[in-house]
């Protein structure tokens, strides 16, 4: 017998009973249907903390319910937001630094992160060529790195393990490996002709970087052996050879954004040759889905996001815009507006199926799962007599308790 499927919570729980589905395809099904669900939020707001553009977000460990975020501006400013504590609508700040502190960046703040195992730590990196690593409970300094140009993005493993290396990609066309527990800047990555822009750490394997460029070029380099790329992203899908050739770019114009999937099989580019493609990091061939032409004029390195849905979204910033597509099929699945400005950044987060924003009109957004109230729901709440045009009264033999089965899951 064969079962129609359909996108609605009652079919799905059919299907479960029935054994087509299993029970985690349901928690999968809500999930993807939340996350496409997106709107800007009426209910979480941030407080108006930065002067300057907001370029770059991060979430705090899941180990810790991703309770706080990370926000940097362009004009030297770090903030902690509680996402939890909220006034009224608003979530509170509950640490700030400026450059009024001397141990602060005196220039744009481009990449914050946090430490992947403690919130405790996170890192921030600028346009004046250091990386620094501050104490969130003081708000201290705890160690600074110089390096010899500006730095455009870094980021850190999430899955380390037997390493303690953050990457960054400077303008000088090198990408430094920095070791935390040695304190120093122990490997240079030499590949690319031109700065570096964007840097990824793979989430599946922990030596696995990618890094792009204004050269065009995507390139997979295994840290352990840092003599040359171990691979050059290709295109036009040209046949892949050990060697590393001046031709192979991944895009026709710089490319400024990427992004692992989150199980790793998967790697995200976004250009600006306004073309997102999609790669398979086994094979580092192009998968050739067709994404349309999504607008991407920054001069910088922009923050993307995927979610960790059974249909995979990448969030991608296109001007005052964020645009959801189907990383698999190319399918825009939404479309919203709601800054007043450029975005330059979007982060993820899967607990609640959450996204947040930030662009160069010094304000963050929340864009939360919206539900959809169907004209079946609106009856069954409100139980509006059409004729009389008011609500009902109870009956005399009816409890005035509400239960569960009066409302839809």
């Amino acid at each position: 017998m064969k079962v129609k499927r359909k996108s609605n919570i009652a079919s799905q729980l059919f299907l479960r009973e029935l054994g087509v589905n299993l029970p985690r395809d349901l928690k999968e099904w809500k999930k993807t249907e939340r996350v496409c669900s997106l709107q800007l939020s009426n209910h979480k707001t941030f407080e108006s903390v930065h002067s300057g553009g907001v370029n770059s977000l991060s979430l705090s460990p899941d180990r810790y319910g991703h309770r706080y975020l990370l926000s940097a501006s362009s004009r030297s400013s770090i903030a902690i937001h509680d996402l939890t504590r909220q006034h009224g609508r608003t979530c509170k700040v509950i640490g700030k630094i400026t450059k009024a502190l001397p141990a602060m960046h005196q220039l744009s703040v481009e990449t914050v992160s946090w430490y992947p195992y403690d919130s405790g730590l996170f890192i921030s990196s600028a346009v004046d060529g250091c990386v620094k690593i501050w104490d969130t409970n003081l708000l201290r300094l705890a160690e600074s790195f110089t390096l010899q140009d500006k730095v455009y993005k870094h980021q850190m493993s999430p899955l380390v393990t037997s390493h303690a290396l953050i990457a960054a990609g400077c303008a000088d066309s090198r990408v430094h490996l920095i070791n935390l527990k040695s304190g120093s800047a122990t490997h240079i990555l030499k590949g690319h002709d031109e700065p570096v822009i964007t840097v990824a750490w793979s989430t599946r394997e922990p030596y696995l970087l990618a890094s792009g460029g204004n050269d065009n070029r995507v390139l997979l380099w295994d840290i352990r052996h840092a003599s040359g790329p171990m691979l050059a992203l290709d295109q036009h899908g040209g046949k892949q050879s050990s060697g590393l050739s001046r031709h192979k770019t991944a895009h026709n114009g710089h490319v400024n954004s990427m992004c692992f999937t989150p199980n790793g099989l998967h790697l995200v580019t976004y250009g600006t040759d306004d073309r997102v493609r999609l790669w398979d990091v086994a094979t580092g061939r192009n998968c050739f889905v067709n994404y349309g032409r999504i607008a991407n004029h920054c001069n910088k390195s922009v923050q993307i996001a995927i979610s960790d849905t059974s249909k995979e979204l990448a969030f991608l910033p296109t001007l005052t815009k964020i645009i959801a597509v189907d990383i698999h099929t190319g399918k825009h699945v939404m479309k919203h507006k709601g800054a007043y400005n450029v975005i330059n950044c979007c982060i993820y987060e899967e607990n609640n199926q959450e996204l947040y924003t930030g662009s160069n009109d010094t304000f963050l957004l929340a864009w939360q799962p919206h539900k959809k109230v169907t004209r079946n729901d609106t009856l069954k709440v409100h139980r509006i007599d059409r004729k009389r045009r008011r609500p009902i009264s109870p009956s005399n033999y009816e409890d005035l308790w509400s239960s569960d089965e009066d409302y839809d899951l």
